[in-house]
This record gives C-alpha cells, structure tokens and sequence, in this order.
C-alpha cells in the first residue's frame, strides 16, 4: 500500500496524489471517512476487526468487482488487507455497520438461494449476485454495494503494485539538467527525463 512519506523522497505516489487518481477515475467524491483514512493515519475510535467469514465474502466481493485479466486483480494486490485496515482503523461506526450487516445480508441471502455464503459459490453465481445488489431498491444494500465498491477502488488504485505497473508512475520533479542542448532534446523546449 501507499507509502505516508512524501512521494518526491521515496519515489512513490504519495496518499494524497493516489486519492486524487482514484477519485478522478470514479469520477466521484469520495465518503469522508475513507479520505481521512487514505490521507492522514488519524484512526476511527473502535478498532474492531472483521471475522474470518466477513473477510472471506468481502476478498470474493473485491475480487469480482476488480478480478484478474492481464493485470493484477483485487487480491493479488492486496485489497482485502486494505479492507480489513480500513475497518480496523478509520471507518466511522455507521459504515463499519454498513459493511458488516451489508455482508451478512449477502451471505444470507446467497445460503437461502443457493445453499452456501457468497465466497463459496461459483464466479457466475457471484456475479448474479452483485447485479441483484446494483438493481436492488432496498437502500441498505445499495449503500453497502456502494461502500464496498468504493473501498476496493480505493485500495486498488492506491497500491504500489498498481501505481508502479499500470499506472506507470512516474517520481516528479525527476533529475534536473540545468543546460542541456535542443539536439538532445528533440527540439523540445523542457528538460529531458
């Protein structure tokens, strides 16, 4: 994950310039909570953790919302630890409610219809899932849906892996070369890289 020091001593994307991305990405604002967690290490009073199973769901849930193509997925990058510290340590209480009863609702609802929580059941059926949860009316789970998605984005877009691969992060200001010829350039009026 994203590294607190400033980003031009260490090379990487600093919080701030990672939360900017992501946010520009979702082309939304993001909750106050998950901001004041990904800028500034101020924790949440609480520090209650998830269970094994609420991990569980939650890691499937990353997972088939950002699964693995030719880059990365969800969990080869870390998301669900993310997740996990998150909850621990910045989410406010009313969202630390909205993921556990949202997972909960899930997992109840994916035993009565199938048998078996979500994060045991077939990609397909996951999937089948997560679109009844996009079309659902009840506020509850569009608000859990909401959060869930957000904290993946969030978590995927801020890791080093991604920073470093797919965005190709670039460390700025970079070396400065104070009097370079045009000819080296190519014609470009800047500072070579």
């Amino acid at each position: 994950m994203i590294s607190p020091e400033n980003s031009s001593t260490t090379g990487m994307l600093s919080r701030r310039e990672a939360l900017q991305r992501a946010a520009f990405l979702l082309g939304a604002a993001l909750s106050p909570s998950i901001v004041a967690g990904v800028l500034r290490a101020q924790p949440a009073a609480g520090g209650t953790r998830l269970s094994a199973e609420q991990d569980r769901t939650l890691a499937a849930l990353a997972e088939r919302i950002l699964p693995r193509t030719e880059t990365p997925g969800a969990a080869d990058v870390g998301v669900p630890a993310f997740i996990g510290r998150m909850f621990t340590e910045f989410l406010t209480a009313t969202e630390r409610g909205t993921l556990t009863g949202g997972v909960a609702a899930l997992d109840s609802a994916c035993t009565a219809r199938h048998g078996r929580p979500f994060a045991a059941l077939e990609g397909g059926k996951q999937d089948d899932e997560i679109r009844r949860l996009i079309a659902s009316k009840d506020a509850a789970e569009r608000e859990f849906l909401r959060l869930t998605r957000e904290l993946v984005i969030v978590g995927y877009f801020t890791s080093e892996k991604i920073g470093k691969t797919l965005l190709r992060y670039e460390p700025v200001p970079g070396r400065y070369d104070a009097d370079i010829p045009l000819s080296e350039t190519g014609g470009a009026a800047w500072n070579r890289p």
